[in-house]
């Protein structure tokens, strides 16, 4: 009897040993192990197809970008140079200023400054080798863009009581330096002086360029003659050399420019061109005719009353023609 009952316990602990070998694998992820990979080959093929499939909003904006840079063309190159010279029109006379006055009269010269004279009437000069005129003011329009240059510096000296060059070109934005090498004091008027400042021998004013033009001179104190500033909106512009040479570098390309000389006491000469990549450079000859001379004022007749007096031109206002390359 014992050894029975021994026997049916042995019987059921193998079928409880048995179970729990049937339940533990059971619980091992076999059924994972079988759809996993089918899962990530499903998940691949929807990724691959969400990648091809159009995205209504990055795809509407390359195509507005593309259609965009289509429109506007390849972009400007600045790789062009145009040189020349510019000469006094055949047959005319090199004009001279008028004489300075202040208050109608010769404007009074300190010591140990040198007086007024013919010289100071003289404001452009003739080359005798090469024709050329000096100093005009040379610049482009017509452009579509332009090159970027940083602000420059311009320097303006008082050499023996006169300014010198007596022509500056500038980008507006520039700096005007104005130094006093002269051996006595000056008064010269800056752009932007709201009153009259005195500089000492030696003494250097800086002043911002932000007008077409700026007429620099004293109006106080020993005379000191003039300087013009000529400030356009870009960096396409030169001043000629004392023989009349100019050269205007980056220069755009394939554009319909036009290139204008101009100085004081003459009108606008004008001529176009066109650039391109079989055509980087030109040569252009420009010439300048003198402005007429204007009328003299009639004399008043005996026992008519005195013409009123004039109002005071302002400096900036003297210039009789600005030029189409200068508004």
């Amino acid at each position: 009897m014992g050894a029975l009952f021994s026997r049916r316990r042995g019987s059921a602990g193998l079928l409880m040993l048995m179970l729990l070998s049937a339940c533990n694998k059971s619980d091992k992820p076999a059924v994972a192990e079988r759809v996993a990979p089918s899962a990530a080959a499903d998940a691949g093929k929807a990724s691959a197809a969400l990648a091809r499939a159009p995205n209504p909003v990055s795809d509407a904006g390359s195509a507005a970008d593309a259609g965009s840079a289509a429109d506007a063309g390849p972009p400007l190159q600045f790789v062009g140079v145009v040189r020349g010279v510019v000469k006094l029109a055949k047959g005319a006379k090199l004009p001279l200023a008028p004489a300075p006055l202040s208050h109608g009269v010769t404007p009074p010269s300190v010591a140990p400054c040198p007086p007024v004279d013919l010289a100071d009437q003289r404001i452009i000069t003739l080359a005798k080798q090469t024709g050329g005129l000096s100093p005009v003011h040379v610049a482009l329009t017509g452009m579509t863009a332009v090159p970027q240059r940083a602000p420059a510096v311009h320097e303006v000296f008082l050499d023996a009581c006169r300014l010198r060059p007596t022509l500056v070109g500038a980008l507006r934005g520039d700096t005007l330096r104005v130094t006093n090498r002269s051996k006595s004091a000056m008064i010269p008027t800056l752009p932007g002086d709201k009153f009259m400042r005195g500089m000492m021998s030696g003494e250097t004013r800086d002043a911002l360029i932000d007008r077409t033009q700026t007429t620099i001179s004293c109006s106080f104190g020993s005379y000191c003659g003039e300087t013009l500033v000529v400030a356009t909106s870009h960096p396409l512009f030169a001043v000629t050399s004392s023989e009349g040479f100019f050269t205007i570098e980056n220069v755009p390309l394939d554009q319909d420019l036009t290139i204008h000389a101009w100085t004081r006491l003459f009108d606008v000469s004008s001529e176009k061109f066109r650039l391109s990549a079989d055509k980087r450079e030109a040569m252009i000859e420009l010439t300048l005719r003198p402005l007429p001379p204007k009328p003299a004022p009639p004399a008043d007749k005996p026992g008519a009353h005195p013409a009123p007096a004039k109002k005071p031109v302002n400096p900036e206002e003297r210039t009789p023609n600005l030029g189409p390359a200068y508004q």
